[in-house]
């Protein structure tokens, strides 16, 4: 058996299993129920990252069998580049929260990315206040990312302002 289609079956089980579905098949594992979400959630990330070293291919497809457990279960979070991130609204997670993930990923912006990550984990744990501060410090490195000159987000929205942004 293909060693990506054994991990997302694994996956496939440990969900089934933890979300407390009665369909997912009986079987001895070493593998325990997951209960605390952030360990769950960072422990499939980790498998994603591994498999991604040695097959993207069976990388994507781990990903996309997450993703689709995640969905038919209503489980609110969704894998983009093999990151876990919350949403709320899925025409939103679309629409705006890919987009930018996807654009934030490179070494470039990668201060950016982890403010942004930072930010829709504070969103998902009920914490505004934090949410806000790290949605502002990820504009406010990817205004530097870009060359805007300037100490605080005001000055640096000012000079992109200033360069017909």
């Amino acid at each position: 058996m293909n060693w990506g289609v054994y991990l997302s079956q694994e996956v496939r089980f440990m969900l089934l299993t933890d979300l407390g579905d009665d369909s997912a098949p009986s079987r001895s594992s070493d593998w325990q129920s997951c209960t605390d979400t952030d360990i769950c959630l960072s422990a499939l990330e980790a498998l994603m990252h591994v498999a991604k070293r040695h097959d993207a291919a069976a990388a994507e497809f781990l990903e996309e069998v997450i993703n689709s457990t995640f969905i038919a279960h209503r489980v609110a979070f969704k894998s983009v580049d093999f990151e876990f991130v919350p949403f709320e609204s899925d025409a939103l997670h679309k629409d705006v929260v890919e987009p930018t993930l996807r654009l934030l990923v490179t070494e470039k912006h990668k201060d950016a990315h982890a403010s942004f990550l930072a930010a829709l984990k504070q969103i998902a744990a009920g914490d505004a206040g934090n949410a806000i501060t790290d949605a502002g410090s990820a504009l406010q490195h990817v205004l530097q990312d870009l060359g805007c000159s300037g100490n605080a987000l005001g000055p640096l929205w000012a000079d992109a302002k200033r360069r017909g942004w």
